[in-house]
């Protein structure tokens, strides 16, 4: 698909995080959830692990704008670039579930990318009641919009830089008539999936095509 606008702006990410915990600070670290010169707890989930490129800037910039001395920060993995099934998914569901009858109530959660977004979405009500959520590295921007039309979400969305990779092969071959995106069924390629055929109309003389590498059988 190309190269992704947030590889730039992954160095101002914690400009933009600072501005988020501003903008929910006021009903996240209320009386009601805190002592004085306790600790505020935040949980980080991310969609993927550790070893993905972009998941260790997006800690380093929450690290970057939560000190130690205020904040405990958790995460928790959801690892669905290497294995994404619904057992999975229910094994996850079920880990953190337990791990949240233990643990002190967290003051803010932050998801990142989709499929953490809609993780956070599916059981808002059963175990992230009233908590803030924040999100960042959203690919698909109708779940971002329908997420901030309910409660207690807000965050960023990660545009791609589709129009200006087409624009780019165009200058190298100004006689294509057809342009194809490779994609998979996750949350992330269903995202990427919208924006690229966004771009149609500015492209009339492109016919677009995808690949799902999901329909293939390996």
């Amino acid at each position: 698909m190309g190269i992704n606008k947030s590889g730039s702006s992954l160095v101002i990410w914690p400009i933009i995080l600072a501005g988020i915990i501003l903008l929910i600070q006021r009903p996240v670290f209320s009386a009601e959830h805190t002592v004085d010169n306790e600790k505020k707890n935040v949980l980080f989930i991310s969609s993927y692990d550790q070893n993905f490129g972009s998941v260790p800037y997006q800690v380093e910039g929450i690290k970057s704008v939560l000190s130690e001395e205020e904040y405990r920060l958790d995460i928790e993995y959801m690892d669905t670039k290497r294995i994404n099934t619904e057992e999975a998914l229910e094994h996850f569901y079920t880990m953190l579930k337990y791990k949240l009858r233990f643990l002190p109530k967290y003051n803010a959660i932050i998801v990142g990318d989709d499929a953490a977004l809609q993780f956070a979405m599916d059981y808002q009500q059963e175990i992230f009641s009233g908590i803030p959520i924040v999100f960042l590295g959203i690919n698909d921007f109708g779940r971002a919009r329908e997420a901030v039309s309910g409660e207690n979400f807000t965050g960023i969305m990660e545009e791609t830089s589709i129009k200006e990779n087409i624009e780019l092969a165009l200058s190298f071959n100004p006689d294509a008539k057809k342009v194809i995106a490779i994609l998979d069924n996750s949350y992330t390629g269903i995202g990427l999936g919208n924006q690229y055929y966004n771009c149609m109309d500015l492209f009339p003389a492109l016919s677009f095509h995808t690949i799902n590498v999901s329909d293939y059988v390996y």
